[in-house]
């Protein structure tokens, strides 16, 4: 089916004590939920999740990077069956386990910092030195026993991290490469699936869930009422890697199995009902696609009608029409929208205010003492009031600085992964309009593919260099 899925793998070969270390964890956790002692797992999960990272990172680096992205595909859903088991809503470490697993990367960034800022590597310094800044100032006006602080400062700085860990390992970007790939493709299908399930089924965590922590945004605790997000903690959050995995299945070869996953991952982001994500599906593989070549574009277009088919397939299902047609019909009627007249007010309402704030409040404030809105409804107010206008600048400069480089690269664009990556960086940008989409799970599919791409662009200018040296 996928020759990058299915050949040898060399990791495993190479790695096999590790790959049994990661077994023996994942059999643990588990076990404990089968045998209903989840309870034992709100100190045991994330300290043995972090121990296994360290272990990883330091012998496998490139199952390293599969285990991080696994982390923070399930994570919140072993805090929900935690919860769940435990009967009351656990401490806040557990739900920033695949943070503290990602934030490993901070040694490769003290390691290589020095060397790697001249190639491409300042955005990295620019992004983390804003991000460290509003830290220690909010550190300093909050008291220690304030999670929420640690939980915001570690959403922010390990997608950044994590990411210029990928970038500054480019000699291992082919290996990266192939596991991301399958870390995404079988990503993609266990979340989905689940998805499909917890919209159909309603499971019982993830109701206990909505009623304990009274989400009602995340729909109805009730079959067919959940607003989807999977495995994930949030239907905004749970669009990112289901929008990247979806287009990296567009990768050549093109093949039929992988239309059948991206119907079901297609009908399972319309059943996240985030519109923003929908529309910027549709602009990835727009991008994408029209910076293929011709024989491999009328492949894809190709692909996305049999898709289309089988979607309209899963739309006969009166459940699953219903819902989305509803959401569909919305669209129709954005200015009488709620949601968008919540983000319009805020921004109305503060946006002066926070504009002449230079240096900002730092981490531990958040938007919701100021406006009707939660940090997770909106990108830059929440940039605005942590880093000031001055440290929004720097970021987004930061951020402007990396798009440019993948823009301008022209060794790389035989690549169609690097291609894929480009896309994403720049497709699922609007994204960032409706919700957070720097820091947490969307960051780091955002960072994650920002870093691959830079890796891909250094990675093969040296192989034009060595080729040039060579002739």
């Amino acid at each position: 089916m996928e020759s990058w899925l299915f050949r040898k793998n060399s990791s495993f070969d190479s790695h096999k004590n590790e790959w049994k270390i990661i077994s023996a964890f994942g059999l643990f956790v588990s076990l404990l939920f089968l045998l209903g002692l989840g309870k034992l797992l709100i100190l045991l999960f994330p300290a043995g999740a972090i121990l296994v990272g360290l272990c990883l990172y330091f012998n496998a680096p490139e199952l390293y990077i599969g285990y991080t992205l696994w982390m923070w595909f399930l994570n919140p859903l072993v805090r929900r069956l935690i919860d769940y088991q435990s009967g009351y809503y656990t401490p806040g470490g557990l739900y920033t386990t695949a943070q503290f697993v990602a934030f490993i990367a901070v040694i490769s960034f003290i390691k290589k910092i020095p060397y790697s800022y001249k190639r491409s590597g300042l955005p990295f310094v620019l992004c983390a030195g804003v991000i460290s800044f509003a830290a220690l100032s909010g550190l300093a006006q909050q008291t220690l026993g304030n999670l929420l602080i640690i939980t915001d400062i570690l959403n922010w700085i390990s997608p950044v991290l994590f990411s210029f860990h990928v970038f500054s390992n480019w000699r291992d970007y082919p290996a990266y490469k192939q596991v991301i790939q399958r870390t995404f493709f079988f990503g993609l299908l266990v979340m989905s699936l689940y998805g499909i399930y917890q919209f159909i089924v309603a499971p019982g965590w993830d109701r206990y869930w909505l009623e304990i922590t009274s989400l009602h945004s995340r729909g109805k605790p009730e079959p067919f009422g959940i607003r989807v997000w999977s495995t994930m903690s949030a239907a905004h959050q749970f669009a990112f890697p289901m929008i990247a995995g979806t287009v990296l299945l567009f990768k050549p070869p093109i093949q039929l199995p992988r239309f059948i996953l991206v119907a079901f991952s297609t009908v399972t982001l319309l059943l996240t009902r985030v519109r923003s994500a929908w529309f910027c599906l549709l602009l990835c593989l727009f991008i994408y696609v029209i910076s293929l070549k011709p024989k491999h574009q009328a492949k894809i277009v190709f692909g996305i009608v049999i898709t289309i088919m089988l979607i309209l397939a899963f739309l006969s299902v009166d459940e699953f029409s219903e819902v989305i047609g509803r959401r569909f019909e919305s669209l129709g009627s954005l200015g009488e929208d709620q949601a968008l007249g919540l983000r319009a007010e805020a921004y109305e309402k503060v946006l002066d205010s926070l504009l002449f704030n230079l240096i900002g409040s730092g981490f531990g404030i958040s938007i919701r003492d100021l406006v009707l809105l939660s940090d997770g409804d909106t990108s830059f107010l929440s940039m605005l009031l942590w880093f000031g206008l001055l440290g929004t600048l720097i970021y987004c400069f930061g951020v402007a600085m990396c798009l440019l480089k993948l823009l301008a690269e022209q060794t790389a664009k035989q690549d169609s992964f690097f291609l894929a990556a480009k896309a994403l960086c720049l497709g699922l940008l609007p994204m960032s309009l409706t919700g957070q989409m720097f820091p947490s799970a969307a960051g780091m599919v955002f960072w994650g593919f920002m870093g691959m791409g830079l890796a891909a662009s250094q990675y093969y200018q040296e192989q034009a260099l060595q080729k040039w040296d060579i002739d």
